[in-house]
């Protein structure tokens, strides 16, 4: 009996070796099989490395970029020349800086094309991390935005602070993200969306007539006279 016994036992315990063992090999093979990335997760997980190489080509390039830009053939009055501090650099970098955006689209589609040695349950993380640095370098941005103090250079006789963007103009920009991000999870707002925007003869002037009016709108505080000019906003006058 007690052969038999531990012929049983140990049976079973070759059976729950065997049945364990595909789990086991599929679990090694999971996290060292390749992954072909979507483009929304390619362009994620390319975000911070073309962040961190856009940016170590504005600091090296920007000031040589800056020294090979045209003066410009611009006369400034005499009273307004003390006024004038030219940024070479800062429009070099500014331009180098265009490079970034051409950077993320092109690592986009290279990682969405060719699988990569990456587990699949490592992507969603590593995508969260992304959007996690991106959440905390907009709101780096704004701090020390608000942080700058504008004094004498810029004709202020004492420290001034401008808040482009302040407190409601966050609050409205994140309700108005969470207002889309919702409606594009509805079937029937989906649906609504496709039925206005379906491409016909009609629409496609119409909607170009309301892009070319918004864009004028937009660009018509930047059109001044003589008569107008006086009234404008001191910043806006301050700049021409």
């Amino acid at each position: 009996m007690s052969g038999t016994a531990a012929g049983r036992a140990g049976a079973r315990k070759a059976a729950g070796a065997r049945s364990r063992a595909p789990g086991r090999a599929r679990d090694a093979s999971e996290a060292t099989a390749d992954t072909t990335l979507s483009p929304r997760d390619a362009a994620w997980l390319a975000a911070l490395p073309c962040a961190l190489l856009t940016l170590l080509l504005v600091l090296a390039l920007g000031p040589v970029v800056g020294d090979l830009l045209p003066d410009g053939a611009a006369t400034f009055w005499e009273s307004r020349q003390a006024l004038l501090h030219p940024e070479p650099a800062e429009q070099g970098r500014f331009l180098v800086a265009l490079v970034g955006p051409l950077l993320l689209a092109g690592a986009t589609v290279l990682l969405a094309r060719r699988p990569l040695p990456l587990a699949p349950t490592a992507v969603t993380p590593l995508v969260w991390v992304a959007q996690a640095a991106l959440v905390v370098f907009a709101l780096g941005c704004v701090v020390a935005q608000w942080g700058i103090e504008y004094g004498a250079l810029y004709e202020f006789q004492e420290p001034t602070r401008q808040h482009y963007f302040d407190a409601t103009t966050l609050v409205l920009s994140m309700l108005g993200a969470a207002a889309i991000a919702t409606a594009a999870r509805s079937a029937r707002v989906r649906e609504a969306a496709a039925e206005w925007t379906r491409d016909t003869p009609l629409r496609a002037v119409a909607w170009t007539l309301v892009a070319a009016g918004l864009i004028a709108v937009w660009l018509l505080h930047a059109f001044n006279t003589e008569g107008t000019i006086a009234n404008a906003h001191f910043a806006a006058a301050y700049h021409l």
